[in-house]
């Protein structure tokens, strides 16, 4: 089984896109939805989407309403992790729909100790518009092709940056137990969290491969600036703390 683990807040119209192209990918494969709702306000609650799905084997779990706007996510993570059933896990941002057979590529390459991170296209508004009215299947990937120009779009993740973060990544159970998942120190600050993960895995001797196609669009949405969070100085000092820790942004992966 594939557990699909999504941290979520407050942005309802584009977690109903992504749970979309899943669905349209996840016939007749083991897969699960566990959408992991860290304190949306009423309107936003991801539970709104149940009987949207009604195929799709999808499991909503609330942890509080309060302060949470805007924390990093590794609580949120750690807890679908913990509910997660699937031998592998895959991680999935609530804006990042599928472009392709994610899944599927998932099924037949997924291995020990590997790391598998697909492209992320940066969306636009106009994007969503079409996303927002479109039906999530192959022909309306091959159209964002042709009218979005991605080859030459703003990519998150891609060969060309070689950047691994986990806007949608798997990996083994036993490998993320052996990280024991996102450090929650970052969760009452703002990014950097997703940095240190990956640091973790790589330095667990994770093969981390880099996959261009099938690849995930990352939905627009208004960006937080982050740029002096105090994640950034957490970063800093476990880094410090720790001199054979080896940032994995700084060393070749392979890419597919």
């Amino acid at each position: 089984m594939i557990s699909i683990v999504i941290p979520y807040y407050n942005r309802l119209q584009l977690l109903i896109n992504t749970v979309k192209s899943i669905e349209f990918f996840s016939r007749d494969r083991d897969v699960e939805v566990i959408i992991v709702d860290d304190g949306s306000n009423e309107e936003e609650e991801a539970s709104k989407i149940l009987t949207l799905f009604p195929s799709l084997n999808v499991h909503i779990i609330s942890i509080g309403r309060g302060d949470s706007a805007w924390r990093a996510p590794a609580t949120a993570f750690n807890t679908g992790f913990l509910h997660a059933q699937g031998d592998i896990v895959l991680l999935n941002s609530s804006d990042c729909v599928h472009a392709g057979d994610i899944l599927g590529f998932v099924n037949h390459h997924m291995r020990p100790k590997t790391y598998l991170c697909f492209a992320t296209l940066a969306g636009t508004e106009h994007l969503n518009g079409f996303i927002n009215e479109a039906e999530w299947n192959y022909t309306t990937i091959e159209q964002v092709k042709k009218l979005y120009g991605f080859q030459n779009g703003w990519w998150r993740c891609h060969s060309t940056n070689r950047i691994l973060l986990p806007f949608c990544a798997s990996i083994r159970r036993e490998d993320l137990e052996a990280i024991s998942g996102y450090d929650e120190r970052f969760t009452n600050g703002i990014g950097y969290d997703d940095c240190d993960f990956i640091d973790r895995v790589y330095n667990l001797g994770v093969n981390m491969v880099l996959i261009d196609e099938p690849f995930c669009i990352h939905q627009h949405h208004p960006l937080v600036n982050y740029t002096n969070s105090r994640n950034k100085d957490l970063l800093e000092r476990l880094t410090k703390e720790n001199p054979q820790r080896i940032k994995a942004s700084e060393n070749k992966v392979y890419v597919r």
